[in-house]
């Protein structure tokens, strides 16, 4: 007759084989100090494996750094966009972050739930919505690249109204409420997250799901954008926090202060300043020139 091995023992086996197994996968960026029952723990049924929110989300921010590194500021980064964008964004002296459900069908979201196995984010809410659906109106975004990307004049032609536009030279410096992270595209490699779950519910039978997951799905697209090389500003708004959105057309967006140069803002989400307007192929100085007119950038240089 065997004698069962008590909750306690099995509790610590399954935290060391969990501890191996992130080792296994992300080898020196594994934090093991996180491996203590202060840190991380088991759910009751034994099923999931997770961090307390206590932790500061070391964990999570180790697995998913490996596959969407953070961006440390002050960074400089470009925006392409078109000359009435321009215009309104020297008015206003404020970026616009759209929504991610604006580009939902264009398989935003859906294409990393899919992969990683998060099928509850397909079911109804129960208001006649996907639950991504629900959770891609929370996450606002603003693309961006680092200068000399490679496919610079794609760039041009599908954000810049095909040179008609301008790129924005930006000094962009996060503050910890916002993510600044390259994105991932679904290249046919597994991502360190998908290697994980994998392992520990081949061996443990056990998955992990780290916190922050919901906006992380909105740092990977298919392979089809990855000539884009994007880098991607997103803050997250969460029921009963700050909300600064405002009406921008179809859309709810979340303005970001900007600042000339060699200002500030003081904006708590991100410190951004505009450093140059570069004018495209199709585009002159002088129209530039005009739409910055009248405002705090009229003395932005212009190339």
């Amino acid at each position: 007759m065997t004698t069962a091995m008590p909750p306690v023992i099995i509790y610590v086996e399954k935290v060391e084989a969990a501890r191996r197994i992130f080792r296994s996968v992300l080898g020196s960026a594994t934090p093991d100090t996180v491996f203590d029952d202060r840190a991380v723990t088991i759910s009751e049924d034994g099923k999931r494996f997770y961090e307390h929110t206590g932790n500061g989300r070391v964990l999570a921010e180790a697995v998913l750094g490996v596959d969407f590194p953070r961006e440390a500021g002050p960074i400089e980064l470009d925006h392409y966009t078109s000359l009435a964008s321009l215009k309104a964004i020297a008015t206003s002296a404020q970026l616009h972050l759209y929504p991610v459900a604006k580009r939902l069908y264009e398989d935003e979201f859906a294409t990393f739930a899919r992969e990683h196995g998060l099928q509850g984010y397909f079911d109804d809410n129960g208001r006649g919505k996907e639950v991504l659906e629900e959770l891609s109106e929370d996450l606002f975004y603003i693309s961006l690249a680092k200068p000399g990307n490679p496919n610079e004049g794609d760039l041009w032609s599908v954000f810049a109204d095909d040179g008609r536009g301008v790129r924005l030279r930006l000094r962009v410096t996060p503050n910890a409420p916002a993510d600044l992270r390259r994105m991932g595209y679904q290249m046919g490699n597994p991502t360190a997250l998908k290697r994980i779950n994998d392992a520990l519910l081949a061996q443990e039978g056990i998955i992990y799901i780290p916190w922050t997951i919901s906006r992380i799905c909105a740092f990977y697209l298919p392979i089809g954008y990855r000539d884009e090389h994007e880098v991607r500003l997103m803050v997250k708004r969460h029921k009963g926090g700050p909300d600064r959105t405002i009406t921008g057309g179809p859309w709810d967006v979340w303005p970001i202060a900007l600042a000339a140069p060699r200002t500030t803002t003081g904006d708590e989400w991100c410190e951004i300043e505009l450093v140059e307007v570069t004018a495209g192929a199709r585009c002159t100085s002088a129209a530039v020139r005009n739409a910055l007119a009248g405002t705090i950038f009229s003395a932005v240089t212009i190339s």
